[in-house]
């Protein structure tokens, strides 16, 4: 009995991929992953934050809500510049002292975020989680710009 064809490719596949001979993620690869990452983590907490608001929960109230919309406003557009800035960086090319700036302010804002989803009497947990989780996957994106050299 011979195995089927399609059990060969995912057999191949998987040897290939788990071969110590594979190369690793390219680093700008890396970035652009770290970006998407980010910006989807941003965009969850976004999204249960706004559906408690539309709940009428005691939290957020008008005016974390209003303090969160903005900082995320911000953040969104850091993570983009940021992604752009650091693709376009050329190999060996230190990142620019306003890609660093933006790296800080971005990890700042979201700090800022994951702060008030934790106050005491604050977020329901799965919004603390989601808050923790962009706050993570920001630092993620600025470790993977770090590795741009």
């Amino acid at each position: 009995m011979r195995p089927s064809s399609a059990f060969m490719a995912l057999a191949l596949v998987a040897a290939l991929a788990l071969s110590p001979g594979c190369a690793p993620v390219p680093v700008k690869q890396q970035v652009d992953r770290a970006d998407r990452t980010a910006f989807e983590s941003l965009r969850t907490f976004q999204q249960i934050e706004t559906g408690l608001f539309q709940a009428g929960l005691a939290w957020p109230t008008a005016a974390q809500h209003k303090a969160i919309a903005s900082k995320l406003s911000s953040a969104y557009l850091l993570v983009v510049d940021v992604a752009n800035a650091a693709l376009s960086l050329k190999a060996g090319e230190p990142a620019p002292a306003q890609l660093q700036a933006s790296l800080a302010q971005l990890g700042a804002l979201v700090a800022d975020v994951a702060a008030l989803a934790s106050q005491p009497a604050g977020a329901p947990p799965n919004a603390t989680a989601a808050a923790e989780k962009a706050k993570s996957d920001a630092a993620k994106l600025s470790a993977a710009v770090q590795g741009v050299k």
